[in-house]
């Protein structure tokens, strides 16, 4: 488990390289990440055959559920077809799915909901699992540099209680003020009272922190007064 673990991580470093390299639309993504990280994958092609999953509650529940318990407990790359058949208008409709291990107790969501018409390729069977496993890659990654960039603004001081901010938007909703009645370090979030210019009715949610902008506004500081002369 180990190794797939160092791959997963693997996975996130490879798209943090390719955002690093201005890389933005998916099919850069992925290929980029797919060069230097498959190679490292510990997936071994391990077909338990097709199995036979009968048509419809409850026992097309059950079935997959047995197949996909077995598949769950092996190494990864460890896959089962799913076959399933009804009969409709004197003619017999076939489909298939896929249980495949990621390598760490579960089933792989990227060929997990695919339904097909003919048994599949370990090879499309993979490419549509490290595709998604890519996709996530991704999305941790930019989900903890969002952490980052929201933690970094209230621990500068920017966000803080009872900062004001004006000419704000939440969800692509339009407000002349924006006051922070809290924040949550931890989160990276400010809950704001929110004022739209014209209307009396106050409102409160949730924002990222970093995402208050612009900078609150700031008194102007009072000149110093001037020194007294020398008698």
């Amino acid at each position: 488990m180990d190794d797939v673990l160092d791959f997963q991580n693997a996975l996130e470093a490879g798209c943090r390289a390719a955002l690093a390299e201005g890389l933005f639309y998916d099919k850069e993504v992925q290929a980029f990440v797919r060069g230097q990280c498959a190679a490292q994958d510990p997936v071994r092609d391990n077909h338990l055959g097709i199995r036979e999953i009968p048509y419809g509650l409850p026992q097309e529940r059950l079935a997959r559920e047995a197949v996909e318990a077995e598949v769950k407990a092996a190494p990864r790359g460890t896959w089962a077809t799913l076959r399933r058949s009804y009969e409709r208008d004197g003619r017999e409709h076939v489909f298939y799915n896929v249980a495949f291990s990621d390598g760490l107790g579960e089933i792989a969501v990227g060929s997990k909901h695919d339904n097909l018409s003919e048994p599949p390729t370990f090879e499309a069977v993979y490419d549509r699992v490290l595709g998604y496993e890519i996709y996530l890659a991704r999305q941790r990654v930019q989900a903890a540099d969002r952490l980052k960039t929201n933690r970094e603004a209230i621990e500068s001081g920017r966000v803080h209680l009872g900062a004001v901010f004006k000419d704000v938007k939440v969800n692509s909703i339009a407000f002349s003020k924006a006051e922070v009645v809290s924040v949550d370090p931890d989160k990276g979030e400010a809950r704001v009272r929110l004022t739209k210019r014209g209307s009396r009715k106050r409102m409160e949610a949730n924002v990222p922190a970093a995402g208050l902008s612009p900078a609150p506004k700031v008194a102007p500081e009072e000149p110093a007064p001037a020194s007294a002369p020398s008698a």
